[in-house]
């Protein structure tokens, strides 16, 4: 029983001793056993076909680690993902009778159902073809009285019971007698030895408990300490564990009455000591030793404690500092961000500065393009001008024309109101003169071919005012293209005033200029309408008459 569960060394042939020695002080004893009794069944060159039952502690196999020499193969219910190892019970093993040399099992048999304990001894003698190890703790008042006391302290310490005494608690530690005749009854010869003195059992898991939740690293150097140094002198009774190697031949006897023999002498520079331990009753009620054990913990557990207090507090001085530097940093990512947005700045100024530049010489260019324009515009004004002129003398013979035709107008106007006159006259004479009728007809004749006279001096005189205001017509058309042609002038003028008010530039005589020439251009053709109505309306009466 291991109070952890670490993962172990890595299963390879370039495996230390230093990597095993890191194994947890129970595992390593039992494996180291174990190996002990194999290297002493090895009477021929070549491996040995092994096959360890419930080998598997968590995802580390020990057995191959021991072992590197043979082939081995493990058995377990864990999931552990190895070329070496098969999910599988120790009630049925998945492997053919006598497949192995040597089949072993190290502190498993405790965690079997007590009722099928006798089913997994059976099943490792029938995969064995020669030897059988088997290593397990057995239940007497000692090793239940020091699981109790163990499991307290594991508790205490872990806040919660260790899973495996529970379950040594739960199925009771198997009957070492009843063993010990199975495998008597199975087997052609077996030996016994002890395994782990109780009291050292004790005072490690005492220790390994307490150092455990502390510090992993302590945890291995206590087991690194005891695996490397105590090992060999822990096999003193009272033991909390018993080990059984059986053989299946006759054959193989020989080999087993040597080990027996050997045993005391392995075992006794094991044991030399073994008189300093006290009684078990003296040593779990009020052992001095174990006593300054626990008090070595405790004052261990408070230096630590203190340890870790002030490593804690190294570390938040140390938070601080990162903290602190973390700030300067940011300070100074600030103002590095700061420099670069000033040096961005500058650039797109200066960038501004050259795009500024080049638009004032565009508009230079624009300006004096516009200068161009405007010398053209000029140009253009004086020609206007020019026809304005012309078009005003044109207008002011056409005027001449029209005033010459309304006087004679007015001059027929008067004739033909003088004739009506007459004629009111010679009807009133012919209604008071009877007499004088044929006086009458004849100067009414006379007065008729006047008349017709004067009809046809109005026809041409009509033909006259036609072709006048055909003529009329068309300068109107004339004068209506010419105002076509100043208002897009105008059009022109207004943009180029915009262009010239945009650019700063005034031009006061071209304004003064242009004011007239507006004015003239405006009253223009009020006085063409005013004159072309003026000659008109006697027309209209003439023709009405």
């Amino acid at each position: 029983m291991s109070p952890t569960n670490p993962k172990g060394p890595a299963n390879s042939s370039k495996e230390g001793v230093r990597e095993l020695l890191d194994l947890p002080f129970d595992q390593y004893q039992r494996y180291r056993d174990v190996k002990e009794i194999v290297e002493r069944l090895r009477t021929a060159a070549g491996p040995f076909w092994l096959l360890d039952v419930g080998g598997g502690e968590g995802q580390y196999l020990p057995a191959p680690a021991f072992f590197t020499e043979d082939r081995v193969w493990v058995a377990d219910l864990h999931d552990i993902s190895s070329p070496r190892y098969v999910r599988a019970s120790g009630l049925h093993l998945p492997f053919r009778e006598k497949a192995f040399d040597i089949v072993f099992s190290c502190d498993t048999l405790e965690h079997v159902p007590r009722k099928q304990r006798a089913q997994f001894v059976k099943e490792l003698f029938r995969a064995s073809r020669r030897f059988v190890i088997l290593v397990a703790p057995f239940r007497s008042a000692l090793n239940e009285a020091a699981e109790q006391l163990i499991q307290e302290i594991y508790t205490q310490e872990s806040r919660e019971p260790n899973r495996a005494l529970l379950e040594h608690a739960a199925y009771g530690l198997p009957d070492r007698e009843k063993t010990q005749a199975l495998i008597q009854k199975l087997s052609a010869y077996f030996l016994t030895f002890s395994s782990g003195n109780i009291h050292n059992w004790l005072i490690m898991n005492s220790i390994i408990f307490a150092l455990g939740p502390i510090s992993a690293d302590l945890y291995r150097a206590a087991n690194r300490i005891y695996n490397a140094t105590f090992y060999e002198r822990d096999h003193a009774l009272p033991a909390y564990r018993t080990g059984f190697v059986a053989c299946k031949a006759r054959r193989d006897m020989r080999l087993l009455e040597q080990l027996e023999h050997e045993l005391p002498t392995w075992f006794a520079r094991r044991t030399r000591d073994s008189a300093q331990y006290l009684e078990p009753t003296q040593f779990l009620s009020s052992s001095p030793a174990f006593q300054r054990c626990q008090q070595a913990i405790s004052s261990l557990k408070t230096f630590l404690t203190n340890r870790d207090q002030h490593m804690r507090n190294l570390e938040l001085r140390g938070q601080e500092l990162q903290q602190q530097v973390a700030h300067r940093d940011n300070l100074l990512r600030d103002a590095e961000q700061q420099v670069a947005h000033r040096d961005n700045l500058l650039r797109v100024s200066q960038e501004q500065t050259a795009h500024l530049s080049k638009l004032l010489e565009e508009a230079k260019q624009e300006v004096a393009h516009r200068d161009n324009l405007l010398q053209d515009l000029h140009q253009q004004v004086a020609h206007r001008d020019n026809l304005l002129q012309e078009l005003r003398q044109q207008v002011a013979h056409l005027t001449n024309l029209l005033e010459l035709a309304r006087q004679e107008a007015e001059h027929r106007g008067n004739l033909l109101a003088q004739a009506s006159e007459q004629l009111r006259v010679r009807e009133q004479e012919v209604a008071h003169r009877d007499n004088l009728l044929q006086e009458l007809r004849q100067q009414v004749a006379h007065l008729t071919n006047l008349l017709d006279i004067a009809r046809q001096e109005a026809e041409h005189r009509g033909n006259l005012l036609a072709q006048a205001s055909e003529q009329l017509r068309v300068r109107e058309q004339e004068i209506l293209a010419h105002l076509r042609t100043i208002e897009s002038l105008q059009t022109k003028l207004a943009e180029l005033q915009i262009a010239l008010q945009q650019a700063g530039y005034e031009r006061e005589y071209l304004e003064l200029e242009l004011a007239r020439a507006h004015r003239e251009l405006n009253l223009l053709p009020v006085r063409l309408v005013r004159g072309l109505r003026r000659w008109f309306k006697p027309q209209e009466e003439e023709r009405t008459t």
